[in-house]
């Protein structure tokens, strides 16, 4: 669960929708995060972004850990690409929520340039997210689509692709405000497989077993 889960109160999976920023039961939602004061008496101008679970492609050095050191939607992903699943089932997700990493950084630098001295819309606070869902069955399906060459080498037989669950973050005020247009799951899925796996094959990581 990503530090999304823990501002709106996501426990385990529910099955009810959740609705941010409008939704009046949101927790917290009696306190403006537009601005703060100062102990000198100056206020200073906040926007807090909140973004689902978080994949897409990386652009730092990874280091000597190499593919560890991806954050752990990611790294479920490289699992998948890595073949550990092939003689077992798919994954299962917690929640269907997601975000491209472009999108979230896009995010960050448009509150930053947008910012006025009134404060920003939606109470100082932008949920982002896209609105299409996801689970590791339609990144399945994507690679099956569109790496056919390999796709058999990693995955388990194809399975009835599981409801999504019932869940949903309101994303479009940070379309609306920051100009934040949402890459499709198809497009960041993609881009995130193809350089996984040039990196899994650079390690030698693949699973044919």
């Amino acid at each position: 669960m990503g530090s999304f889960g823990v501002a709106i109160g996501l426990s385990g999976g529910g099955s009810s929708p959740v609705h941010f920023p409008s939704d009046p039961n949101y927790p917290g939602n009696g306190r403006n995060a537009s601005s703060t004061t100062r102990p000198n008496g100056d206020t200073l101008s906040l926007t807090v972004i909140c973004p689902s679970v978080i994949l897409g492609p990386w652009v730092h050095h990874l280091g000597p850990s190499g593919l560890a050191s991806l954050n752990l939607s990611n790294r479920k992903i490289r699992n998948i690409v890595r073949g550990e699943y092939r003689s077992s089932r798919l994954p299962q997700v917690l929640n269907p929520l997601w975000v491209d990493v472009r999108d979230v950084a896009l995010a960050h630098v448009e509150a930053a340039l947008r910012l006025d001295s009134s404060g920003p819309s939606s109470n100082g606070r932008y949920v982002v997210s896209s609105p299409e869902p996801f689970n590791y069955h339609l990144v399945g399906e994507i690679i099956r689509e569109e790496f056919p060459e390999w796709a058999e080498e990693v995955l388990p037989l194809r399975e009835e692709m599981p409801p999504f669950k019932n869940m949903f973050l309101d994303g479009t005020p940070a379309t609306r405000d920051l100009g934040v247009k949402y890459r499709s799951f198809k497009e960041c899925i993609v881009e995130l497989v193809r350089q996984l796996r040039a990196e899994v094959l650079r390690e030698g990581e693949v699973d044919k077993s």
